[in-house]
Parts: structure tokens; sequence; C-alpha cells
């Protein structure tokens, strides 16, 4: 470790000092100023070449001084007129502008070199000129143009006898352009050839990358092996860690995830003596798919975090989505659907930002799984669909692409073709055929442009035709719809006014009756009242018929205070707020103080919400119930009630579940009635057969409905829906 250690910091030592040196010979260089007037020979244009190139290795191609030694080296060959140097002078130009991103320069430069190239008679410089054209196009993503460009420059290479490594280069970067597009067939094809040349483990590895993608494991093992016993084993090298990782994903396809997880650990370690923390996060996220697996869901997220930690530092969009994309997996494997939506959201943003349609797509897949497992069912449908148009149109502009690509070749070769015939005759008739050539393309580009703005014209009078009849159309309809809006409003309008007359009506009457009934009434309990005190003491028999007259007028007089009170909750409009039902309970319990004690009962109650409605009108049903709860108790059970709630989704369920007799199974469908109470003797003397059918007019008020389940012996449980 020391050694290493040792080793590492003479290199960097001898770095430095190379850098302080370099910047020395450039500040020379800088308060020399040499002239372009002792450039008497190509040595010392050479010697300007050295400098020029120290200066640019030390302080970068866009430092002054580099500008500065790069004119003077112009400036050289221009004065010795010597335009292969001049050649080497503008190539340096345009690689440097390619170098630093100013790619529409670099092109410019390049194919103004052609000429220059073809004037000198350098058919190799000509050759390598395209190529580099070839490479700025495939770098734009102009796959037609770059294929074109490189395929003229193998033309040149094949025929040259030292243009191997030239030749090799430019075979795999037309299997780049073919990968680029999913052509696999085509880009192995071009791969061997280069193969055929010289083997090479990068080669090699290429290949088997290739066949990967093809599903053609075998063959890509193979040439994967054969790779990795070309190459030495070295623990600092990043091809041989790339190696590793396609063995691992050979070995995942094939499910043998020991192994698969043997070699992508393997290349991992090497990655992090590399420092390369991109390689680090690939084999993580290849490792969290292999312990999946293996049925270890912990660390394939442990895996998955990690790595989406080191993209999102290095900033890779693309990466960033498949980390969330293996995070939301496994969340969906651990029912863990919340936590499954919002990783699945984050990938799905990333996939669509960088268009990237196949990670899209397995994204969709996962998306349709959620909802099926949360019963979305139709929404997990709707996705579905999309996604079947997605693929569908993503898979004809695929095929467009590449019969474009095809076209772009075959166009190509019969360029080439007509070009051969033509040069029988280019001596006597080049100038004739220009001319015939641009003035026949005039000619088309005019036509084209004519039949063009001919069409256009057309379709742009037929859809603006279509528009008129249908504005025309949707105008006539709005006309007749608003029309039958407006009567609708007035016949909606009379309604009202004749509901509101009726209930004004109905509330009279209920007060009227309520005045005549309850007077005869008083009258009749004042009177037995004083008549049971004059006539002294009674026997038994006559104190009992007293009972009855005084219970059965006052149980009247419930009664009708009921009827008054239950006609003023269906008819009347009532203010509603924010209620705390937590307040609410705690009221109607200090009302209950009394029957609470002499039942020894017990309330309890959970988490309720804050709901909008009436606090008159929550406070008389929640007590209702209680009191019913309580009345009707089990003679030798304490009564207990248990009060709670739940979100569904658009609204509040409150549960009020307590401990009593129960409701025979023949009354649940009657009790929220008027006037509907059970059989049985506690049912015939206690209460007015009016209180539930009260609590149903006060949930209904509310936009609500009241539901009960009970079970003799067991209690009851009424269910209150309210909407949020």
């Amino acid at each position: 470790m020391t050694r290493c250690l040792s080793q590492q910091i003479y290199r960097g030592l001898s770095a430095v000092l190379l850098i302080v040196v370099c910047f020395v010979e450039a500040q020379a260089f800088s308060t020399e100023r040499v002239s372009t007037s002792a450039v008497s020979d190509t040595a010392s244009l050479a010697a300007i070449q050295v400098q020029y190139e120290q200066i640019r290795d030390s302080l970068g191609w866009s430092d002054p001084l580099s500008q500065q030694a790069w004119l003077l080296w112009e400036e050289g060959a221009l004065r010795l007129a010597d335009s292969a140097a001049l050649l080497v002078v503008r190539k340096e130009e345009a690689f440097q502008y390619f170098r630093n991103g100013q790619v529409t320069e670099a092109l410019t430069r390049y194919k103004s070199l052609l000429s220059l190239a073809s004037f000198l008679g350098e058919t190799k410089e000509y050759a390598k000129i395209q190529y580099n054209i070839g490479l700025i196009n495939y770098y734009l993503g102009e796959y037609p143009e770059a294929l074109i460009y490189f395929d003229q420059s193998i033309g040149v290479f094949e025929q040259c006898e030292s243009c191997e490594r030239e030749l090799v280069a430019a075979y795999q970067s037309i299997a780049a352009v073919y990968q680029s597009k999913g052509m696999y067939e085509q880009t192995t094809d071009y791969q061997k050839r280069a193969l055929e040349i010289t083997v090479t483990p990068q080669l090699l590895g290429n290949i088997a990358a290739t066949l990967i993608n093809l599903q053609q494991f075998d063959k890509a093992e193979t040439y994967l092996r054969q790779a990795m016993e070309e190459a030495e084993p070295d623990a600092e090298s990043r091809e041989w860690a790339g190696m590793l990782v396609n063995l691992g994903v050979i070995k995942r396809q094939r499910e043998q995830w020991a192994e698969a997880q043997q070699f992508t650990l393997e290349a991992m370690q090497v990655y992090e003596r590399l420092g390369d923390l991109a390689g680090v996060a690939r084999c993580q996220i290849n490792l969290a798919d292999i312990v999946f697996h293996q049925g270890n869901l912990a660390g394939s997220n442990q895996y998955a975090y990690s790595a989406l930690s080191i993209y999102d530092s290095l900033g890779f969009q693309r990466e960033r989505g498949e980390a969330y994309y293996n995070l939301a997996f496994n969340a969906l494997e651990g029912n863990l659907y919340e936590l499954t939506r919002t990783y699945l959201d984050s990938c799905l943003k990333i996939f669509r930002a960088l268009e990237a349609g196949d990670l899209l797509v397995d994204a969709k897949r996962v998306e349709i799984n959620l909802l099926q497992e949360t019963g979305q069912i139709d929404l997990a449908n709707q996705v579905l669909d999309s996604m079947v148009f997605y693929l569908k149109e993503q898979h004809d502009q695929e095929r467009e692409s590449q019969l474009a690509l095809v076209q772009s070749q075959l166009d190509y070769v019969q360029q080439k073709h007509q070009i051969a015939d033509l040069e029988r005759d280019r001596a006597l008739q080049a100038d004739n055929i220009r001319y015939q050539r641009q003035l026949l393309r005039r000619q088309n580009l005019i036509l084209v442009l004519l039949s063009l703005g001919l069409i256009g014209a057309l379709i742009f009078a037929y859809y603006l035709n279509r528009f008129n009849q249908a504005r025309k159309k949707v105008n006539e309809e709005l006309s007749v719809a608003k029309e039958e809006l407006e009567t609708a409003n007035r016949e909606l309008a009379a309604l009202n006014s004749r509901l509101q007359s009726s209930n004004q009506q109905l509330d009279q009457y209920a007060h009227l009756v309520s005045h005549d009934l309850k007077e005869p009434l008083r009258m009749i309990t004042s009177f037995s009242t004083l008549l049971k005190t004059n006539l002294g003491k009674l026997n038994e028999e006559q104190n009992e018929y007293m009972d009855y007259i005084l219970t059965g007028t006052r149980r009247m007089n419930e009664m009708v205070s009921a009827i008054l009170s239950y006609s003023k909750l269906r008819g009347g409009s009532f203010e509603m707020e924010e209620v705390n039902l937590s307040q609410i309970l705690e009221q109607a319990r200090g009302n209950l103080h009394t029957l609470f004690q002499e039942t020894g009962g017990q309330l309890n109650i959970l988490e309720v919400p804050t709901i909008r409605g009436n606090r008159t009108m929550l406070l008389q049903l929640f007590q209702n119930l209680m009191a019913n709860a309580l009345n009707y108790r089990q003679a030798n059970l304490r009564p207990e009630i248990t009060i709670s709630s739940k979100s569904t989704g658009g609204g509040w369920c409150i549960d009020v579940k307590d401990n009593g007799e129960g409701i025979p199974a023949a009354d649940l469908d009657r009790i929220f009635q008027l006037f509907q109470r059970g059989e049985g003797k506690k049912y015939a003397t206690e209460g007015s057969g009016i209180g539930l059918a009260t609590c149903k007019a006060i949930v209904e008020q509310h936009q609500g409905r009241i539901t009960v389940d009970s079970q003799l012996g067991a209690g009851s449980t009424f269910h209150l829906h309210f909407p949020k």
C-alpha cells in the first residue's frame, strides 16, 4: 500500500513539473515573439509547430497564447506557400473546434478543407477529412449523412495499404450508427469486418455487447471469453470491468443469479478502484435487479438508493430514471402502493423528458400493475390503451427511420454508379452536365414549391369551409340549447316558487296542529292532576287509572313536539359551519349525564374529524343515538358506546357502536320510518317512535346517509356517511 501511495505521489509531482515547464516555455514564447520573417524553410516551420503543440497541451486551445502560436504557424505555412503544411494547420483548427464543442464551426472548416486536399491530390487526407465530417454528423444525429461520408472514406481506406487503423475506425463508426438506430444485424456485420483486419479485446467486447442486444447470449459469451483471453486481467482497466459487467448481464438473462452477482461485484470493485462513479452506479443498478430475483428486497432497495445518489451527484438523468424504476418495482412487490406511486411519478417524469421510449414502456407496465393492485381497473385500462398506441407509434417511427436510413444507403450506392458512368464522358461534358443539373434542380425545386403551395391552399380552403360549416352548426345547436335552458330555468323557478309556498303552508299547518293539539292535552293534564288532588286518597285501581291518563297525555305531548321538530328538519334551511365532532360528542355526553350515571354507561371517543354541518342538528343526532344505546341496554351488561371514524375517499364514515340488546333482523328495514318501533315491552312503553327517523332526516340534511348493522344480543353499529 505504501509503495502504491509513493507511485501516485511521484506521478502527481511529475505532472505538476511538466505543467510548470510548459508554462515557462509559453512565457518565453510570449516574450520572444517568434517572427514569421524568421521562417525560411520547413525546419523552422516544424519548430513553430512543436512550440504551438507544447503551449496547447499545457494551457489549452482556448488560451490566447495558444491562439497566437497557431496564427504564427498558419502565417508561416502561408509565407512558405506550403499547401500540405497549411492543410495540417487547418485540420488542427477544425479538430480543436470539435474538441471544444463548437461542432458547427468544426463541420464548416472540415468541409472547406475537402477542396484543398483534393487540389493537393492528398487522397488519404481527403478520406480522413470525410471520416471526421461523418463523425460530426453522427454526433449531430444526422445518421444518413454520416453513413455517406463514412462509406466514402472506406472506399479510399480499403485501397490504401497503410490505412488499416483508419479502416477499422470507419467500420466501427458505421457499426455505431446502425447500433444507434437499433439495427443490430448490420452492426455486427461491420464489427466483424473490423475484426477481420485486427483482433483486439475492444472489438471482441463490442461484438459481444451487440449480440447481447440481439438476445444471442451463447455467441456473446463466446466473444467475451475470447476478449478476456486476448486481454490480460488488469484491476485498473475500464475495458476489463466492462467485460465483467457484460458477463453478469448474460448470466442474469439466464437466471444464473449467483454467477451474475459474482461478475457484477468484481466489476464494481474495479470501478471503485478507478474512482469511476458512473461505472459503480451501473453495477449497483444491475445488482439491484439480481438480488431482487434472489428474494432480497431490502438489498435491492439499498443498491438502487446508492445508485440514485451517485446519479444525482453526476446529473445523469436517464440513469436516475432507471434507479427510480427499480425502487418503484421493489415497492410494488412489497405492497407499498403510495411509495410505489412516488417513485413511479419520478421515473415517468424523467423518461418523458428524455423521450426514452423503451424505459417509458417498462415504467408504464409497473403503473398498470399498481392500478390493478389498488383496484383502479378502469384507469389501468386507460393506461394500457395509451401504452399500446404509444408502442404502435414508436414502432412506426422506428420503421420509418430505418427505412430512411436504408434508402439513403441505396441512394448513395445508386449515386456512385451514376457517377462512375458519367466519369467516362467527364472530360467533354462536365460543365454542361453541371449546368443541366443545376437547372433541373432549380426547376424541380420551383415545381415542388408550386405544387406544395397549391396543395396547401386547397387543404386550407377545404378545412376553412369545414370549420365554417361546423361553426354554423354549433351556433345553431347552442341557440337551441340556450332556448331550452331558458325554458327549463323558467319552469324550475316556477316549481321553486310553488315548493317554497307549499313549505310555508306546511310550516303554518304544523304550528297550527301543534298548538291545537297541545292546548287540549294541557287541559287534560291539568284537570287530571286537580282531580287526583281534590279526590284525596284513592285506592290502588283508581291511582292506576289516573296514572294512565297522565302518562298518556305526557307521551302524546312528547309525540306532538317530536312531529313538529321533525317537520322543521324536513322543510327548513339551516346555517352550516365547520363543526368539531369531538366537542359535539362531549356536549351530548354532558346533556345525558344523568342517564349515563343511572345506567353506568361508558363512552369511548376515538379520533373523529371536523365536518361541515349544523351544530344543533348534529348535537341532536348523536344525543338520540347515545340515548337509544343507553335505554335499550342488556340487563346484565354495563352499556358501552364507541364512536370512531374513517376516511372513505370522498367523505367520512362515523361509526356509533354499542353493546346493547341489538335490533331484530325483521325491524332493520323500518326502524328509520316514522312511528315504526320494535316489538316487546320496552318498545311499547318507551320512546316516541320518531327518534331514528329524526336521525335520518338530520343526516340527509347534511347530504349524507345512515345505515345500521345489528345482531340480537351483540349490539348495533350505526354508520353515518358525511361528505367532505
